[in-house]
């Protein structure tokens, strides 16, 4: 079967967390029966499905995978995918856990700071190409009541919201990401993940060395996904996922602590500066630095001079 093509995937529906019930938390938690006519789909945050009911198919990337009951899998973002019952009669059942990675880990707020359980354990199972998706995880008896016994209680804690309960699903959330994530490293095939991901974290680290060094320059988010040789969509999610700031916000930061820099360290004019920085209209410059540091740059330069 021919793969989906990075460019075809504008045309399939793309959700947000916005568009669940109680919507404006960075989670949810949901039952969805499947038939067989439901439609292909991506999703712009992280997706954990637990099949609790029949059996069908889990298609990604045009590939019909085999799920039954007590079959787990995660999808990352902006992965088209869709799930089908294999009987006329009979819907698959499925608990769906969304979340935006930033809910489970706090950290990553610096490309630098991002290592050790969250690094490896959590993350490489599941940022991963089209073409690499683990369709499903096949649970042991033990696990599959474990497992049960979380999704019961994140179901509970979403549906009464009781004070705290943001930190009570935070909690069952990470037992359940352990769950799977031991289960998925005990396969011997997984160490490919790894590899990939791993090729993927520096992949962007040297993007982020190219904006340290090409700040000054005209620098698109189309111009560092092809750098990255990744689709703009998966560029923008993993830059964020790893660095904790979208590439904007990234680039932004960086000419400003130059732009500081220079206004501390030189007498040149605020075009210059702005110009030397990579703000080509020295009225946006004078408005983002003023946003962002709460003083226009001649007040900045006036303070930091003393």
């Amino acid at each position: 079967m021919e793969s989906l093509s990075v460019n075809s995937y504008e045309d399939i529906p793309l959700y947000t967390l916005d568009l669940n019930e109680n919507s404006g938390f960075p989670f949810w938690i949901g039952k969805n029966r499947f038939r067989q006519n439901s439609q292909l789909h991506q999703h712009q945050y992280i997706q954990i499905n637990y099949v609790v009911k029949g059996r069908g198919y889990h298609i990604v990337n045009n590939t019909p995978h085999e799920i039954e009951v007590g079959d787990i899998f995660v999808m990352p973002p902006f992965v088209p995918h869709k799930i089908l019952s294999s009987e006329k009669s009979a819907a698959v059942e499925v608990m769906e856990i969304e979340f935006v990675p930033e809910f489970i880990n706090e950290q990553f707020n610096n490309i630098s700071q991002v290592r050790g359980l969250f690094d490896f354990s959590y993350i490489a199972s599941f940022i991963v190409c089209v073409d690499e998706i683990r369709s499903n995880i096949r649970l042991s008896a033990q696990d599959q009541q474990e497992v049960n016994r979380i999704i019961q209680h994140l179901y509970q804690e979403y549906q009464l919201q009781r004070p705290l309960f943001e930190h009570a699903f935070k909690a069952l959330l990470m037992q359940l990401l352990v769950i799977v994530n031991r289960s998925f490293s005990e396969l011997p095939e997984n160490s490919q993940y790894i590899q990939l991901y791993a090729k993927h974290r520096n992949t962007i680290e040297n993007v982020v060395s190219h904006i340290e060094e090409c700040y000054m320059e005209d620098l698109k988010v189309e111009d560092m996904a092809r750098l990255a040789m990744m689709s703009q969509s998966y560029f923008c999610y993993f830059f964020k996922l790893l660095v904790g700031k979208t590439f904007t916000q990234y680039l932004i930061e960086v000419r400003l602590k130059y732009a500081k820099q220079a206004l501390q360290q030189s007498d040149a004019s605020i075009t210059e500066v702005a110009t030397n920085c990579g703000f080509n209209n020295v009225s946006h410059f004078i408005r983002t630095f003023k946003a962002n540091v709460n003083l226009s740059p001649t007040q900045y330069r006036k303070v930091s001079k003393g």
